[in-house]
């Protein structure tokens, strides 16, 4: 027999998902993604980074925010990831632009 989710595990499964995706950018990351949605996470899930990263960064224009290069933060957080000093690889990291 086959274990059913309830529909009060699916938000605990999609929060889940949506805080290991977009904590990978930093730890505030998920927050902002989830308020520059309307709490839509699951809209959030099925788009891909670059769309998130540009409602996020409309979203920070909105609220008066000084817009973060979030792919450039992304690419340095892949990188440390990996094990690499992100200083060793700064010209990439800074050739990174987020589109306008």
């Amino acid at each position: 027999m086959t274990k059913r989710t309830t529909t009060r595990q699916q938000p605990k499964q999609l929060a889940a998902y949506h805080s290991a995706r977009f904590r990978r950018v930093g730890n505030g990351f998920p927050r902002m993604v989830a308020a520059a949605y309307g709490g839509d996470i699951a809209k959030a899930l099925a788009d891909d980074d670059d769309q998130v990263f540009a409602k996020v960064r409309a979203w920070q224009k909105r609220e008066g925010h000084q817009p973060e290069n979030l792919r450039a933060i992304a690419f340095e957080a892949a990188i440390i990831d990996a094990g690499y000093d992100p200083d060793d690889l700064r010209g990439l990291i800074d050739d990174v632009v987020e589109p306008e």
